[in-house]
């Protein structure tokens, strides 16, 4: 059994919909309705969600706990960072808890980590191998309103899943960690987009040379056959690649942070730092680029078919929107000077009731046809987003193998197509020479 918690990509996303439409990555939706939709199921997946458990709530339903949660958390003016605190407990392929016992593991985890008393939706899903609970906190008080951070949460977590598996009789997993936050950031990126991280491919090429180097020039000179740079930042060392991507020292190694590295080879040379001046200028022997990670082919030039082909659809994409919107903009302004005209007209016709119905009935109108036309420009939009999809690496690769594999098979039946024509006409030759000869 592993719990994870789930990072907010920004900290915008911190009430309850965005968590919701933060893990959907499909609904854009807004306001605690969008929470139904992946927790309770409304995207006609029913097969894959299972026990719905609220804790902490007056309400009964998942609709009206998630709308709960947010005006508890819209109380509480003074925090600035996420408010929820969303939590994944895997368990192995084939394990199957009962639903006591899910209540059971999500609460002694909840309270492990101070959310006892804290509001909070948890559902079960079946939709892979492995039985999964979801569980999404909110992380003010309902009472206090104070916002609750757990401290080294990873360690409770670990400890607490550790004690579960035994009292459960569930396969034990390892729950020692054998990441860093930044390690485990890196390697979450290479998987999702599959793009070597810079921090991992110094692990992999020069770390074991970094942390050997026994002064600052024999540690500048493995920089310079990397083609690396150190530069000091706010109160660390952080490697520079030739692109410019950076990654902090200490996160490669603690060996390599700033106290470890001053401590080892005293302190900085004035002309080494930032790397600005090199007395020789050598070639480097290998160089980090936004690499394609996994690949045993070369995949350069699929890659670049990947960037331009972005590229493209960023360009398209902008364009349309802005015709969309400029045609929005020239209804709304069609609109309302036919409203203008039309109170001119009742305007010379005269006063009283008659006219306040007829300037009702126009503001109506205008109002309306506002209103459609944001509708169509919002509908637009979608369509533009349906058709210009901005793909990860790793989904445009999936999709231009099926491509790949629907071009292959519609040759292959043209192929066939072929061979059967030309053995029909073949037949029909040899028929026809048969009957010449007789």
């Amino acid at each position: 059994m592993i719990a994870k918690k789930v990072t907010m990509r920004s900290q915008r996303k911190s009430s309850m919909a965005d968590l919701i439409e933060y893990l959907t990555d499909e609904q854009n939706q807004e306001g605690p309705e969008s929470l139904v939709g992946y927790m309770t199921d409304d995207q006609g997946k029913s097969s894959r969600v299972g026990d719905v458990t609220i804790t902490n709530c007056h309400a009964t339903t998942a609709m009206w706990a998630a709308a709960e949660m947010r005006a508890v958390q819209a109380l509480n003016t003074r925090a600035v960072s996420d408010k929820t605190y969303h939590m994944i407990v895997s368990f192995r392929e084939g394990e199957q808890p009962t639903y006591d016992q899910l209540k059971q593991i999500e609460a002694r985890l909840c309270a492990a980590l101070g959310f006892a008393e804290h509001q909070r939706i948890s559902v079960a899903h079946h939709d892979t191998d492995n039985l999964h609970l979801h569980i999404a906190i909110n992380k003010i008080h309902p009472r206090s309103l104070n916002l609750h951070e757990p401290y080294y949460d990873h360690r409770t977590r670990s400890k607490v899943c550790a004690e579960l598996e035994i009292e459960f009789n569930l396969e034990r997993d390892n729950h020692q960690a054998q990441k860093n936050g930044a390690e485990a950031n890196a390697a979450n990126m290479t998987a999702r987009t599959g793009i070597g991280s810079l921090l991992m491919w110094i692990q992999q090429t020069c770390k074991a040379e970094l942390e050997q180097a026994a002064s600052w020039q024999e540690f500048n000179a493995v920089l310079r056959a990397n083609d690396l740079k150190i530069r000091q930042r706010a109160n660390g060392f952080v490697f520079v690649a030739r692109d410019g991507t950076m990654c902090k020292a200490s996160s490669v190694s603690r060996k390599l942070s700033m106290p470890a590295l001053l401590a080892r080879l005293g302190p900085m040379p004035a002309l080494e730092q930032g790397q600005t001046e090199s007395v020789q200028q050598e070639l480097p022997a290998r160089s980090y680029a936004r690499a394609l990670a996994g690949f045993r082919i070369d995949t350069s030039k699929l890659y670049a078919d990947y960037l331009a082909e972005r590229a493209d659809f960023r360009d398209r994409k902008t364009q349309d929107r802005a015709e969309a919107k400029l045609l929005r903009n020239q209804r709304i302004e069609q609109a309302k000077r036919k409203a203008k005209l039309q109170r001119a007209a009742v305007k010379l016709v005269g006063r009283g009731l008659a006219a306040r119905i007829a300037y009702m009935t126009i503001r109506a109108t205008l109002k309306a046809e506002i209103d459609r036309a944001a509708q169509a420009y919002a509908k637009e939009r979608d369509a533009i987003q349906q058709r210009y999809p901005l793909r990860s690496w790793m989904d445009w690769l999936k999709v231009r193998s099926r491509y790949a594999q629907a071009q292959a098979a519609l040759k292959s039946c043209e192929r066939v197509h072929v061979r059967t024509l030309v053995s029909t006409r073949a037949l029909e030759h040899r028929v026809n020479q048969q009957e010449w000869s007789r």
